[in-house]
């Protein structure tokens, strides 16, 4: 993986930073040498990267800009149109890299101000500035693989963003504080794109969610709202953890307290804000948490490492990190009033988009779980299956789904055969790709709607067809999908009178159980086929039913 920076200003300073954290190669311009990265397309610089960071000042893109900025008239006001030129080169550098990471606009100085004049329709500073920054988002909303960054983020959160002896001395504008935020924001794109970022977090309660011990103070007595300073700080954390969830972040419990005691205050305490529906998996007992850990991550059938474990316990802390080292355990604030901007800057929940399925995700969770008891419940894996009422829905990819897919693809390990992981602009060359097929797979049951969880593309010849991907989610498998899904794919060849090549599985450490699935699968094995006059095929031998759209 190859970074790459471009600016006007001196980046060097950044560069480092980023490859101290990342360790990573990065490669940086050279100060006032932007417009000769950015339009020379033979340039190594920006054929060696993967990722590109691109950030000029708005008066480099901009002579408008800097007229307004000098207090001098501009022949004309043509911001569109240079925002229009900047945004064009974007687009065509995007067809080169991987991603793109674009911020918006920032002053990298401090001008001159003029105060409500600064708001001025088309001569103030500040007013141009939010044109400049509306027309950017604007004219790159349908772009897959550019990544607007929220610049007006890191000036807020930063000490002091400005350094104005650095910016005299080497021409680094930034202050480090700034330019950590910014290593950070890079690095945390990097692992969101890539599908790194975290999917759980398992929490404690007591002095975590709420001040006090709930088995001494009583519910009545811990710290949670009440216009008190700890307590509208546990509050307003609360409220963030619960936000989170509502994006798509699951949220668990680990604590070592009495249960009954902890859902009396969960049902009688008026002030919580988190609900204990709003929890995946529960684990209130006086086992080690550690433990608990791993039985959390496998009853959401989750990896390890997609999990974080906050806990005000430094004991605690270490237990687990030294019993799970791939676990990302943070340190705690001492202070509750730091609690929400501590969670907001661990960087670690980040999304590309918004899909359904991630706002259902925590119902779908727990629609899973409960399938699971029912499983449990029932000594006959067929006639579990066949209780389930599985209906499995394969289309071709379209656009309507396009995101959801790249998702699910960059970010499955277990069930998945090449683990290929594609660029947004990489998966509609596959989809132009007239020898290729892709598909989506939407799962439901009696007790879960419906939810696109698996993917596979074909690609074909004169006479065979390769299976070049095969995914499909943790939640979905050890249910005959996986079977219906290779089903489906028999029906193709069949259809298209192709024959299927010997299915090789790229061997990693997580995708074990996609190598036992093809080591013992048999092509040609399922028999018991019938299909309705709707167009359902009833998979007789995998107790499910499959729509198949070709």
């Amino acid at each position: 993986m190859s970074i790459g920076l471009i600016s006007n200003i001196n980046l060097e300073y950044l560069k480092k930073i980023i490859q101290k954290k990342a360790a990573t190669e990065v490669l940086c311009s050279e100060v006032n040498q932007f417009y000769q990265y950015f339009l020379d397309t033979e340039n190594k610089f920006t054929k060696l990267i993967d990722y590109l960071f691109i950030w000029p000042s708005p008066e480099t893109i901009s002579n408008t800009y800097q007229k307004l900025k000098n207090y001098e008239t501009p022949d004309q006001y043509d911001i569109t149109n240079e925002v229009k030129e900047y945004v064009e080169r974007l687009k065509l550098l995007s067809a080169q890299h991987r991603n793109l990471f674009v911020p918006l606009f920032q002053d990298f100085d401090y001008p001159i101000q003029s105060g409500i004049a600064d708001m001025q329709h088309e001569r103030g500073i500040s007013e141009t500035l939010i044109k400049m920054n509306y027309l950017l988002i604007d004219k790159l909303k349908e772009s897959k693989n550019i990544h607007i960054l929220d610049s007006y983020n890191w000036f807020k959160n930063a000490t002091s963003p400005i350094d104005e002896k650095l910016l005299l001395r080497a021409q680094i504008p930034f202050s480090t504080s700034l330019m950590n935020y910014i290593a950070d924001s890079i690095i945390a794109g990097i692992s969101t794109v890539e599908g790194k970022q975290k999917k759980l977090i398992v929490l404690d309660l007591d002095n975590t969610i709420w001040g006090g011990v709930i088995g001494d103070d009583g519910y009545e007595n811990i710290k949670i709202g009440g216009h008190d300073y700890e307590g509208e700080a546990y509050l307003k954390f609360q409220k963030n953890l619960k936000k989170l969830k509502n994006r798509g972040i699951l949220l668990s419990i680990a604590s070592k307290n009495n249960e009954n005691t902890v859902i009396e205050a969960f049902e009688k305490n008026d002030h919580m804000s988190l609900k204990l529906e709003d929890f995946v998996v529960k684990k209130i007992n006086w086992t080690d948490k550690a433990q608990n850990i791993r039985e959390i991550a496998s009853e959401v059938n989750i990896g390890l490492d997609s999990i974080v474990f906050i806990d005000d316990s430094p004991y605690e802390r270490d237990r687990v990190k030294e019993d799970i080292p791939e676990l990302f355990v943070p340190e705690f604030p001492n202070d509750p009033s730091e609690l929400s901007s501590w969670l907001n800057n661990l960087n670690c929940f980040n999304s590309v988009k918004f899909t359904n399925e991630d706002l259902e995700r925590s119902r779908s969770i727990i629609n899973s779980i409960k399938a699971s008891k029912f499983k449990s419940e029932t000594s006959d894996l067929n006639e579990w299956i066949a209780g389930l009422k599985i209906n499995v829905n394969i289309e071709e990819l379209s656009r309507q789904n396009f995101d959801r897919s790249l998702q699910l693809i960059n970010k499955t390990n277990q069930m998945n055969l090449s683990t290929n992981r594609y660029s947004a602009n990489e998966l509609i060359e596959l989809m132009d790709n007239s020898e290729v097929n892709l598909f989506t797979v939407k799962v439901k049951d009696r007790i879960s709607d419906e939810e696109l969880m698996g993917f596979f593309s074909l690609k074909k010849n004169k006479q065979k067809i390769r299976i070049l991907d095969f995914i499909l989610s943790c939640r979905a498998f050890g249910k005959n999908i996986e079977d219906t899904m290779v089903c489906a794919i028999e029906l193709i060849a069949k259809k298209t009178d192709k024959e299927i090549e010997k299915v090789n599985v790229k061997i990693t450490e997580k995708n074990k159980v996609c190598q036992s699935f093809f080591e013992n699968y048999k092509f040609g094995n399922i028999k018991d086929i019938t299909t309705f006059e709707n167009g359902i095929i009833k998979c007789n031998e995998l107790n499910t039913s499959l729509d198949l759209k070709f």
